[in-house]
């Protein structure tokens, strides 16, 4: 999976949202410049777009909107593999993959694993990179039932 595909993973569907009130705006905005700045592939711009996905971290934990709190936390995990952090990126995968029961539904699991699967494979970890690529491959058996 390339970082494209992960930006537009983070983003999702989030103009579905009812909620327009004013920390829900900023946060949606924040969202978008994120996934926007993922897209210039440079290391300047995967810098702001960490600022902008820890801002909208911190607006969708204010207004407890898991959801995009999952968004914003897949945008910076997307961040720190285009910084060249592999490790912190997996590190965020996997708290997206935990956020699953809090969100009560599994969308955009198996891009996490694959995503996490494509980063061990990145830093030389082929033991995990297999496991999450088996993993990967059960899930998409699953969606594909």
């Amino acid at each position: 999976m390339d970082l494209e595909e992960e930006a537009a993973a983070a983003l999702r569907n989030s103009d579905d949202d009812d909620d327009e009130s004013p920390s829900s705006a900023e946060l949606l905005g924040a969202l978008r410049e994120g996934r926007a700045l993922l897209k210039e592939d440079t290391v300047v711009a995967y810098n702001k777009a960490l600022v902008s996905f820890e801002k909208a971290l911190t607006l969708a934990r204010m207004v407890g909107n898991s959801t995009q709190t999952r968004r914003a936390t897949r945008g910076l995990a997307a961040s720190r593999r285009g910084l060249g952090d592999g490790k912190a990126a997996i590190a965020h995968l996997k708290e997206v993959l935990l956020m699953r029961q809090t969100v009560g539904d599994a969308a955009g699991d198996t891009d996490a694993l694959g995503a996490i699967a494509d980063i061990y494979t990145e830093i030389g970890d082929l033991e995990n990179a297999g496991r999450y690529y088996d993993l990967y491959l059960d899930a998409l058996n699953r969606e594909m039932m």
